[in-house]
């Protein structure tokens, strides 16, 4: 009886060795696989890049819930508008803008609120953007030009930058306090004249993109824009 025993007990103890030693094993290689910092940072960068969606497909949403036709670039990061949603060409061909801009103002600005770092009060309804920090956003208008418009090309497309940023500027004056990581002016425009196949347009032809710049996590290559 008593080598049979001392067998058992021998046997239990071997068989609790290799679950002690297998538990072991297990739990180190769960702490490195926690530990590493190329996993961690592919993770923080998937989640980067679905704040990034959630961010520009709530804002398009928005434009969209106000009777604008916003058309979504996830890879570009950038929101455009046609102009003939928000401006109108009188009998000299100059731009009559609409109360549109001026709705753009206001949903942007609400939007940018979300983001971390900025002067104002974050809306109590934004979704979680902690990982998205702003370098700038490029307020970009290209112009369909009128065969008979009473001012050059690059002169024409300039006017109607200026009014368009009045107009966001006058609904929206917050948006000169958005804070981003460039130096200067966080919300900054441009414009630029094209061709059109119609030189009588009923309305103004073109778009206007809302390009959005955010700093690339930590270990994603290369600067995000």
């Amino acid at each position: 009886m008593f080598p049979t025993a001392f067998d058992a007990v021998v046997g239990i103890l071997f068989v609790l060795l290799i679950l002690i030693s297998a538990q072991l094993f297990f739990t180190q290689w769960g702490n490195v696989a926690q530990e590493d910092p190329g996993a961690r940072a592919r993770q923080t960068l998937i989640e980067w890049e679905k704040q990034t969606a959630i961010f520009l497909e709530g804002l398009a949403e928005q434009l969209r819930t106000h009777g604008l036709n916003p058309v979504l670039n996830l890879l570009d990061k950038s929101i455009s508008l046609p102009l003939s949603d928000m401006a109108a060409l009188d009998s000299a061909q100059w731009p009559q803008l609409n109360s549109q801009p001026e709705l753009i103002g206001e949903l942007l600005l609400k939007r940018l609120n979300c983001l971390p770092g900025q002067v104002q009060p974050r809306p109590p309804e934004c979704p979680a953007l902690e990982l998205l920090h702003l370098r700038r956003v490029n307020v970009e208008l290209q112009v369909g030009l009128p065969n008979s418009a009473p001012l050059p090309a690059d002169r024409y497309a300039e006017y109607l930058r200026v009014i368009f940023d009045a107009a966001l500027i006058r609904a929206a004056p917050g948006l000169l306090t958005v804070v981003g990581a460039d130096a200067s002016r966080t919300v900054r425009s441009s414009s630029r004249a094209g061709a059109l196949a119609d030189p009588q347009p009923a309305a103004l032809l073109g778009d206007v993109a809302l390009r959005f710049v955010f700093d690339a996590p930590a270990g994603k290559p290369g600067p995000d824009r």
